[in-house]
């Protein structure tokens, strides 16, 4: 169970191996023949044949017709799909497709002797983690979902097993960083966090203190696959204190350490402000004028 056997330039079965099931054959010079008493399907399900040119129209991601290994052995339940493995016992297949309307719809059924208790399609539109249950169809025995999206750029499974604990984390903020380090007075400050949840992150809140905390949604960057926002400029000598808050959407949180940034005083290095020329002429023309009154009395003495 759980083997792929691939571009194998020999029949990667050709003894008696008893029972094989739940396996993937895929690009083989000879997928597979049988020298003695095989079975290649129990319980209804049997392997993936990349060459299995049957149909499956009753949907249930199991082939409609048997497939022919040699002149005595069939695959009476082929899969559609490659078979992937969930974890020990657990078994999946997963298929999705665009539909005419725009949307990404998302067809899965679970092998296992388990209880299932629910089923989620994990997926990522522009690098953003989302999550949904997916409804069980009897007719077919498979979980289905319809992604309002057509730009889907990764999907899986989360199986929810009867008995087995479900550990839903909250978001772990894995890095926050900002630019510039050394702000100068009334210089804006980015900061930059990445987030990931399994289940998929609801919100990012940049919070910073300057007296009083002031919230900003953070604003996801899908190239990055960070979140970010901005501090305001302050005045030089002001340190200001902040923090992050991750929301998922199963509503867990998570915060940050607390991080601070102080703001420089501007550095002219040597060179006159704008200011400075403008002091500079009121003291020229303030000293012109004493010395213009003083001239004038000493003339007024010399005349006395």
């Amino acid at each position: 169970r759980g083997t792929a056997f691939y571009r194998c330039p020999k029949n990667p079965h050709a003894s008696a191996w008893g029972v094989g099931q739940l396996n993937n054959f895929i690009r083989n010079k000879h997928q597979a023949f049988d020298l003695g008493v095989n079975a290649f399907d129990y319980n209804g399900y049997g392997n993936y044949w990349d060459d299995y040119p049957g149909g499956d129209d009753d949907g249930d991601l199991i082939g409609d017709t048997p497939y022919n290994i040699d002149s005595d052995s069939l695959d009476h339940y082929p899969l559609i799909v490659p078979v992937r493995i969930y974890s020990e016992n657990i078994y999946y297949l997963l298929t999705y497709w665009v539909t005419s309307r725009g949307n990404t719809y998302v067809k899965a059924k679970v092998i296992t002797d388990k209880l299932v208790e629910k089923v989620y399609v994990l997926y990522r539109v522009e690098g953003r983690a989302y999550s949904m249950e997916m409804t069980y169809e009897e007719s077919t025995k498979t979980y289905y979902a319809e992604i309002q999206k057509s730009n889907v750029e990764e999907i899986k499974l989360i199986i929810r097993i009867h008995g087995v604990p479900f550990v839903d984390n909250p978001p772990t903020i894995e890095y926050i960083t900002w630019h510039p380090k050394n702000p100068t007075g009334g210089e804006e400050v980015t900061v930059i966090a990445r987030v990931s949840d399994d289940y998929g992150v609801n919100i990012v809140i940049l919070s910073y203190y300057d007296g009083s905390w002031h919230n900003v949604t953070m604003t996801y960057d899908s190239e990055e696959n960070a979140y970010y926002a901005r501090i305001p400029g302050y005045s030089g000598g002001t340190t200001i204190k902040f923090r992050v808050y991750a929301n998922d959407t199963s509503g867990n949180w998570t915060i940050s350490n607390i991080y601070q940034v102080t703001f420089t005083q501007v550095d002219t290095g040597g060179q006159p402000t704008e200011s400075e020329p403008l002091i500079f002429i009121g003291v020229l023309v303030s000293v012109i004028l004493l010395i213009s009154i003083l001239a004038i009395k000493l003339i007024k003495m010399k005349r006395r």
